[in-house]
């Protein structure tokens, strides 16, 4: 991997670029030992020379981003590229390497098609044999899970986790939606509340349009400019009267999507499959970060959302520390909201039980399989649907993958939200910080 040393008096600044498309730097003395922080006589003497180096980490971790990005907008603009072009600006590039290894790819010839992934210079396939010598009539595209079957899509999971490799984006667990899966994710949507604020954060950063809904304006709704002159919108029904200090709504109701070429609404089949795959699931990501509940439950938690917020009772809810039994039953007892957010965060799970299982809560089960695999709770945990189902320490219980609550098997009975030490970044959308809750939650229940 690419490096640059730059000397500082008698010390050296190394950045050092690492798969999958990172940068850090490490200082080191003249004999070469590394140091654990930045020396001080390097900020007092050479506070130019310091600001310099800092300057050029963040421009390299800037380009490094602005590729992972360009190269993940490859689903949307499905380009392929000549091999000999593909190994010189992506294999053998000394910044765009560090991405590209990380990456699995699809060379394609004539009707024969291979998948592999760069391993020290080499390509190699999911079995870990390596690629024949590749004709210079190849095409070359970045892999796609739509593009294989289940059982191809298997084999890249299982490598990636044997590997250990670290992908720069989502790829291997990625979401699929093929043609005719939108029915289910329109239900799921259909009369679906979201947190405004969230929502349209998520979706301004995949490149979607959308203002603010409330006293001010009423009748925005997201919109993706999609290529070929389609687009994409998003329902927006009733909104919350629960407003902020602003005047915006807090709560939106989403009324499904819907494709268009100009005025006229498009079928999934006239969408190209892998566009509409992205497309459903930056909708999907979106609606499952920000939503709170359905139509017929909103009555349930309105009030509570208004006078407290939603995430100060939660956090109210669950023990400064993490999930423990006595802790969450003294706060609902404590607390004088506390039954009552019990009860609707009851009603919330029921209603979900009632629509089709979103794509991002089957991956979310994926992921936590394997890392279950590994764990010293894999034979104390099972995950099944929607739900994880754990044999704990006082208990057996089941947590929500589309939420984190937990349940006593027992008497099904609501006993605990989740940890919520893992609350950074909770606009990101690639950033699962509710899987991270999640197996927190399942190492307090089975402590190794």
């Amino acid at each position: 991997m690419p490096r640059v040393t730059e000397r500082v008096g008698t010390y050296f600044a190394v950045i050092e670029v690492q798969p999958p498309g990172t940068a850090k730097l490490v200082w080191k003395d003249e004999g070469g030992r590394e140091l654990s922080r930045v020396p001080k006589h390097v900020i007092k003497t050479y506070p130019e020379r310091y600001r310099e180096v800092r300057k050029k980490l963040d421009s390299i971790r800037n380009t490094l981003k602005v590729q992972t990005k360009r190269i993940e907008s490859f689903y949307v603009d499905d380009p392929t590229m000549p091999y000999e072009v593909w190994r010189e600006h992506y294999a053998e590039h000394k910044l765009v390497k560090s991405i590209s290894e990380s990456l699995i790819w699809q060379f394609r010839s004539g009707s024969r098609a291979h998948t592999a992934i760069l391993r020290d210079g080499e390509l190699v396939a999911a079995d870990g044999s390596r690629l024949p010598t590749l004709a210079r009539s190849t095409r070359v595209s970045l892999w796609h899970p739509l593009h294989s079957d289940g059982a191809e899509g298997a084999s890249w999971r299982r490598y990636i986790g044997d590997h250990a490799v670290a992908q720069p984006f989502r790829q291997a667990y990625r979401e699929v939606y093929r043609p005719g899966g939108e029915t289910g994710l329109n239900e799921v949507l259909s009369g679906l509340y979201v947190r405004q604020h969230q929502f349209r954060a998520l979706l301004l950063k995949t490149g979607w349009r959308y203002q603010f809904r409330g006293r001010f304006h009423s009748e925005s709704t997201p919109v993706l400019a999609c290529p070929g002159g389609m687009r994409c919108e998003i329902g927006i029904g009733n909104t919350s009267s629960s407003v902020s200090q602003k005047g915006i709504c807090l709560g939106a109701e989403l009324d499904g999507f819907q494709f268009y070429r100009g005025e006229k609404q498009l079928p999934a089949e006239a969408v190209p499959p892998l566009l509409h795959s992205e497309v459903l699931r930056d909708i999907d990501l979106a609606t499952a970060v920000s939503g709170i509940g359905y139509r017929g439950d909103w009555d349930n938690i309105e009030t509570l959302f208004s006078e407290l917020g939603e995430s100060k009772v939660l956090e109210r809810l669950a023990s400064a520390k993490g999930w423990t039994l006595p802790a969450f039953a003294r706060m609902v007892d404590s607390h004088p909201l506390g039954k009552a957010m019990v009860r609707a965060l009851a009603v919330l799970d029921a209603a979900m039980e009632r629509k089709p299982i979103p794509e991002t809560v089957k991956t979310r089960g994926l992921l936590l399989e394997a890392m279950l695999r590994v764990s010293p709770q894999a034979d104390r945990t099972r995950v099944q649907g929607r739900y994880v189902y754990v044999d704990g320490a006082r208990g057996s219980y089941r947590i929500n993958l589309s939420s984190g609550l937990v349940f006593d098997c027992k008497d099904n009975t609501l006993v605990g939200v989740g940890t919520t030490r893992a609350r950074d970044n909770e606009d990101e959308v690639e950033t699962d910080t509710l899987l991270t809750r999640i197996h927190e939650t399942i190492v307090e229940l089975c402590p190794p």
